[in-house]
């Protein structure tokens, strides 16, 4: 089923039946609106660096890496539980950095501002979720970020970043947490939606 941002939806029933790993990650919605397609066409034009597709665009919650499939039904029960009582909340994208440092960037992103509090909770509720799962996750730190481009060579976008460091690029709401897998291949990743959790804090 193809979704309206261009995503695949694999009905979860569908992985019970498949043999082998699929590559996961959990992720909420950062919005792409002409503002962060400016800085990345912007980014596009600098030696060694390539923008993030556009409908691939998203907020890193946890990073499962590859899982065997058998086990996805008992994670998208663990995450529904953990998810009930959280309503959607406001975030802003500000600010643009990049990792580990805008001299010798390998990740650049755009910052989040507003609403970090309720991004850290809802990362803790998705990350004891993976646990109560009995799955691996990277274990990194949360860090709030969308990435928007990667580096593959040398670059600095120490002056980009100065130039966009107070800008607000977008205000929006997070309504809700998708389960994603994703595929690589030679042109790079593709992802697909393998299961949406809406964000209601009734805990219906």
């Amino acid at each position: 089923m193809r979704m309206p941002d261009g995503q695949e939806h694999i009905p979860t029933d569908r992985y019970v039946i498949m043999a082998g790993t699929v590559r996961l990650f959990i992720s909420a919605e950062a919005a792409v609106t002409d503002d962060v397609r400016e800085a990345m066409s912007e980014l596009g034009r600098m030696r060694n660096i390539r923008p993030s597709p556009e409908n691939q665009i998203h907020i890193t919650l946890s990073f499962l890496g590859d899982t065997d499939e058998s086990r996805i039904p008992r994670l998208v029960g663990t995450l529904r539980d953990a998810l009930k009582g959280i309503g959607g909340f406001g975030v802003s994208m500000k600010g643009l950095g990049a990792f580990p440092n805008t001299k010798r960037p390998r990740v650049i992103w755009i910052g989040l501002d507003d609403g970090r509090d309720a991004l850290a909770l809802l990362a803790e509720r998705v990350r004891g979720a993976v646990d109560s799962a009995g799955l691996h996750q990277d274990g990194k730190p949360f860090s709030p970020h969308v990435t928007i481009a990667r580096v593959q060579g040398p670059a600095d976008v120490s002056d980009i970043a100065e130039r966009y460091r107070g800008e607000v690029f977008a205000e929006y709401r997070i309504e809700s947490v998708r389960l994603m897998g994703s595929v690589l291949g030679p042109s790079g990743a593709k992802h697909r939606v393998i299961e949406t959790f809406v964000l209601d804090n009734d805990g219906a």
